[in-house]
């Protein structure tokens, strides 16, 4: 059995294993998808999402007939997304633009009426000039009206009852699915490093067959977390109106922790 180690720095981690397993294993969140595609219908104009990943968001959005441009930082996520462009109709791919760059510093010249982070894109930002500076660039695409929506996680209740339990935590399971013909297993645990506010999530993927392990591949993925007013107060802070908040993407109230869905816009 080889154990492939989670060698890659923050900014590369879906360089790697993470790329592989992508669409078989990160399926994203329940409505997130049918949320962002009626929020780009709503638009009335071009919409742009960053950190695209393999366009699981992004694709709806050019089936229901509205462009939308997708900008990836990762080169194997990117390549990832154009293959999955490729067997689409070619009306429907017609609509997508996809691009290689870098949330904290593109530049497309041009402004949308909308732009998402989905699936929590948002937290990849690890210190709070990432956080601005990606705020910077944001606010110079949006068109005055345009809208910004994007979700992130905070983990305030899985954080306390870490602090109250007496045992050391295990890898949970999570599932199983098929690469290329082989059964795996995925596994994964959950950490916290409070003084940066960031969230590290360790995984397992195990090739099985029965009972047997015979191959591990090893990964990481660092996020960081923001507080609900934290949230708030960077938005406004970049002259944005917040429009809304909600605690998921049926626009259930907020509870003090989970999911933090915003919309925002740009006067």
């Amino acid at each position: 059995m080889v154990t492939v180690p989670e060698d890659l720095p923050p900014d590369q981690e879906y360089d790697g294993v993470l790329a592989r397993y992508y669409d078989a294993y990160f399926t994203g969140l329940e409505g997130e998808e049918s949320y962002y595609r009626t929020l780009a219908l709503n638009a009335e104009g071009p919409v742009l999402e960053l950190g695209c990943g393999s366009g699981r968001t992004l694709i709806p959005i050019a089936q229901a007939g509205v462009s939308v441009v997708g900008v990836e930082r990762s080169q194997q996520m990117l390549a990832l997304a154009r293959s999955n462009v490729r067997h689409l109709p070619d009306g429907v791919a017609r609509e997508i633009e996809l691009l290689a760059g870098d949330m904290r510093s593109f530049d497309l010249g041009r402004e949308f009426a909308l732009i998402t982070l989905p699936y929590r894109t948002f937290q990849h930002l690890l210190t709070i000039e990432d956080q601005h500076l990606a705020l910077e660039r944001i606010c110079a695409h949006l068109r005055p009206g345009g809208l910004l929506a994007l979700n992130v996680f905070d983990p305030l209740m899985d954080i306390a009852q870490l602090l109250t339990s007496p045992d050391p935590a295990e890898p949970a399971i999570d599932g199983e699915f098929q690469d290329e013909g082989r059964q795996i297993r995925a596994r994964y645990l959950r950490g916290y490093d409070p003084a940066q506010q960031w969230m590290v999530q360790h995984f397992w993927f195990d090739e099985i067959d029965g009972d047997r392990v015979l191959d591990t591949r090893q990964a990481r993925l660092t996020l960081r977390y923001a507080f609900r007013f934290e949230m708030e107060h960077l938005l406004q802070n970049h002259g944005l109106l917040i429009k809304s908040v909600h605690g998921g993407f049926d626009g259930e109230q907020y509870a003090g922790w989970g999911e933090q869905v915003w919309v925002a816009r740009k006067p």
